[in-house]
């Protein structure tokens, strides 16, 4: 850069970032051109600082946002697992509400059986004939089908763990976390 150069860039810096056109023309006629120079190509040299520092930060910027990126990513991934995770958990309940159900089912007719049980007396059997009636009994209470099992309702893992025929799809998990899948 030369001194005429200098003085010119100079007047066009004054006129640019300071908005002011009355020193043109001082700079142009009186301002030393060693002074010119050297303001100058000082200026000019921390301006190609300030550049290559934008430059290292927007480089910077842009590898934090692909950091952000891939955190939001990983976000994104482990809500749909905590989703999958959240369905899972309503069939294993609705298979324990199924098998609660079932339980007290067959609570309810091992008490009826039990009551039959108490009707029966040595006095109206004979006594090899009672234990083989108690049995019967029993048994019955514990095969016969629920309502929900008749119903097709109960999930088929609780189905195919209790010998019951297994529905396709299970009606009960609503095709999901059963053995169907």
């Amino acid at each position: 850069m030369d001194t005429d150069e200098s003085l010119a860039y100079i007047a066009s810096l004054f006129e640019q970032e300071a908005g002011r056109r009355d020193f043109t023309r001082y700079i142009n006629e009186e301002l030393a051109g060693d002074f010119a120079w050297v303001l100058a190509t000082t200026l000019k040299a921390r301006e190609a600082a300030l550049r290559e520092d934008l430059t290292r930060a927007k480089q910077a910027c842009a590898k934090e946002f692909e950091s952000v990126q891939l955190l939001d990513n990983e976000n994104v991934v482990l809500k749909q697992r905590l989703t999958a995770a959240q369905i899972t958990e309503l069939a294993y309940a609705e298979r324990l509400t199924a098998a609660e159900q079932r339980n007290a089912e067959l609570m309810s007719r091992i008490g009826d059986a039990f009551e039959r049980l108490v009707c029966i007396t040595p006095r109206n059997n004979p006594s090899g004939v009672l234990k083989q009636q108690a049995m019967e009994i029993l048994q019955g209470a514990a095969r016969k089908p629920t309502e929900s099992e008749e119903s097709g309702s109960t999930c088929n893992q609780i189905r195919e763990e209790s010998g019951l025929p297994i529905n396709k799809p299970c009606i009960a998990c609503n095709n999901c976390a059963c053995i169907d899948r």
